[in-house]
């Protein structure tokens, strides 16, 4: 563990060659530059990438998705740009941030919805383009959803209301219709906490919340 130490420089690639590797926690220096590619295939064991609040660039690798024993990764508020890699191998994956990664455009890949052990998804403050997939409805175990400030927008899938264990949900900032089927509100019946501004422009039923 090494956060939180003013280190800076840009990673060397060598920490990609060390095989028995298994968390590289480095967020909150001032590290910079781009993400090595060869993290994704020369760290087989490698289950914790965190590297938030630093200033890593440039797009990030499509290797990164062959690091098939992450289960937690990390690369919020960085300097990333470009489209987010489709990481459809990473099932293990339970955290997955790119927040404050304002830079990064195109869509929201389809392909995460094959990551049904994801417990938390943010793609906040990103300049992500598109509609939410369909294929998110098999999220199951999905507690926390954060896509605010983006460019998502659209109307919201239905099928969102087989994110049964989903528990804080903030969309506020970014371009939905301002409706939602009463039938999926009152699927949503685990919400603990639903931003104010994501509650503004949501049809209200008396039944969103009993408790």
């Amino acid at each position: 563990m090494l956060s939180r130490n003013a280190l800076n420089g840009t990673l060397p690639t060598e920490l990609a060659g060390l095989p028995a590797l298994a968390m590289v926690e480095l967020s909150r220096n001032t590290f910079m530059g781009s993400l090595p590619s060869e993290i994704g295939t020369a760290a087989p064991k490698l289950q914790l990438l965190g590297i938030s609040g630093n200033k890593f660039s440039g797009s990030v690798a499509s290797e990164l998705g062959k690091a098939t024993q992450l289960q937690v990764l990390d690369l919020s508020s960085n300097e990333f740009e470009g489209e987010l890699p489709a990481l459809n191998r990473l099932t293990s994956l339970s955290f997955l941030s790119f927040a404050g990664n304002s830079l990064i455009t195109g869509h929201i890949p389809s392909e995460w919805g094959q990551l049904t052990n994801l417990g938390y998804l943010s793609i906040s403050d990103t300049s992500i383009r598109s509609k939410i997939p369909r294929e998110y409805g098999s999220l199951s175990k999905l507690q926390n959803l954060f896509i605010a400030n983006t460019q998502v927008g659209g109307s919201i899938p239905g099928a969102l209301v087989n994110m049964t264990s989903l528990q804080q949900l903030d969309l506020s900032g970014s371009r939905f219709r301002r409706s939602l089927p009463a039938s999926i509100i009152q699927g949503l019946g685990n919400l603990g906490m639903l931003s104010s501004d994501t509650l503004a422009f949501l049809l209200f039923t008396t039944s969103i919340f009993c408790n």
